[in-house]
């Protein structure tokens, strides 16, 4: 209705080529204050940059990966990056953001639309930085007791198994 403000218009909504460009600023915003803090990651920096570049994103979603944003009064404060609903590439939420419940709402809506999209997934792996492990183990992801490196970057492999139901056909 014209005339009426509504405050804190929240969304989670697919992200739209508009919105690219901000959510490579906030990838590369969170990898500065999330993960570059303790050393300088020249190149892992540049990689990230590199993977969020438009073309990228445009090649990865006619893939069929799941691009999702989290905008609030027309600002966008997070997304959620997941491969064929196999692979959760990445969920960023800008760090003057953090702490508010929007990668809680980015997580649940984001797996919910993966099991919609491909409904024969059963597993969702991920590679968790060390002070994202608490968070996605409260979504059931469990670290798989070994790491990796890349790029200078220490990952923790975490998976989470899928329940089916399963009806009794008799």
């Amino acid at each position: 209705m014209p005339g009426i403000l509504y405050k804190h218009k929240k969304m989670v909504r697919e992200a739209t080529p508009q919105d690219y460009a901000i959510i490579q600023a906030i990838a590369l915003d969170c990898f500065d204050h999330n993960v570059a803090k303790i050393s300088n990651l020249t190149i892992a920096r540049f990689m990230m940059k590199r993977y969020y570049r438009v073309s990228a994103i445009e090649k990865r979603l006619k893939d069929g990966n799941i691009l999702i944003v989290d905008e609030e009064n027309g600002q966008i404060n997070g997304f959620f990056d997941m491969q064929k609903g196999l692979y959760l590439a990445n969920i960023f939420v800008s760090p003057k953001m953090q702490r508010k419940g929007i990668g809680h709402r980015l997580m649940e809506e984001g797996i919910d639309r993966a099991l919609a999209k491909y409904p024969e997934t059963t597993l969702i792996t991920l590679d968790a930085t060390k002070d994202a492990i608490k968070f996605y183990e409260k979504f059931g992801f469990v670290f798989l007791d070994r790491t990796k490196s890349q790029f200078g970057v220490d990952f923790y492999p975490m998976s989470k198994t899928i329940e089916k139901n399963i009806e009794n056909k008799e």
